[in-house]
């Protein structure tokens, strides 16, 4: 008889800690499964190999004449300082070269 009225208030007790706890979320199944494993790439290698003529003997293509070098958006020095330390000429032929 004892058995009986303990039953109840047993099986109360212990459903309710099934309820209490969390089914597994996506999230949490997500965080469960370890990341692949990545595939180390090889390194480059790179083969310079020095040019077989001198910098100097390049051909320097077409000239365009300059009159003037306009400087603009410069704050820190003024534009006379800037166009001394070019050593820009005015009326000279220039390259891109």
């Amino acid at each position: 008889m004892k058995i009986n009225k303990l039953f109840p208030p047993t099986l109360l007790l212990l459903s309710q800690a099934v309820f209490a706890a969390q089914p597994p979320t996506a999230g949490s199944q997500l965080q469960q499964i370890p990341p692949s494993p990545t595939q180390q790439r090889p390194t480059p290698t790179t083969d310079f190999q020095p040019s077989a003529a001198p910098v100097g003997t390049m051909n320097e293509g077409a000239r365009i004449n300059v009159s003037r070098l306009r400087i603009t958006g410069a704050q820190a020095y003024s534009e006379a300082d800037l166009l001394t330390e070019t050593g820009f000429v005015a009326n000279s032929q220039l390259s891109l070269a």
